[in-house]
């Protein structure tokens, strides 16, 4: 699991060295004490409790907005997106066992403006629901495949990317546009619960 002393510790020790060497330079100490709290700020999430912690709820995965709500019988497929000001943590959606399976793209010309990998594909597979990323960026915390996971756990990050959610038996309980916070939305409950 992620833990934000870990992770904030050696920013803070780095910025307090990089503030001995410089000295004087007032302008490069605020452009590095920004890039240092924007770096804090994207891990921020972690540190926050889930909403909900019941089997029958489906939580955000991450901070975002609702970019489509697609139903086919009793199957919602949501489309959630994330952008590099949002935290980039993701968080387990639901308390479940996970099979996981990953798709490499292909990578274009690094001179290109089109780099990233294209067609790449993480799938995180649930009893009854897939959670799939198209990330720009996406690093996976260890894992141990088929585990079981509780609401909340840190599963990896993700800037700049989409994720869709297809949700089998679930009474969705956000709409398009919304604003969704990772373990703060719930996104769905399961039917007759």
């Amino acid at each position: 699991m992620f833990n934000t002393k870990v992770t904030i510790l050696p920013i803070f020790l780095a910025l307090v060295l990089i503030y001995v060497i410089l000295g004087s330079c007032v302008l490069l100490k605020l452009f590095i004490t920004a890039i240092a709290l924007f770096l804090i700020y994207i891990n921020y999430i972690s540190a926050k409790q889930a909403v909900c912690r019941k089997d029958n709820c489906f939580v955000s995965p991450i901070d975002g907005v609702v970019s489509s709500i697609e139903y086919e019988g009793d199957t919602a497929t949501l489309t959630l997106i994330t952008k590099l000001y949002h935290s980039a943590i993701v968080t387990m959606p639901k308390n479940d066992y996970v099979q996981v399976s990953h798709t490499d793209g292909v990578t274009l010309d690094l001179k290109s403006k089109l780099s990233q990998p294209l067609n790449q594909k993480i799938t995180y597979s649930f009893s009854d629901a897939t959670m799939t990323f198209t990330p720009q960026y996406f690093k996976a915390d260890n894992y141990i495949e088929s585990d079981r996971y509780y609401i909340g756990d840190v599963i990896g990050r993700l800037l700049c990317g989409e994720i869709k959610l297809q949700l089998q038996g679930y009474d969705i309980k956000v709409a398009l546009g919304d604003k969704i916070g990772a373990k703060s939305t719930v996104i769905a409950y399961k039917n007759g619960s």
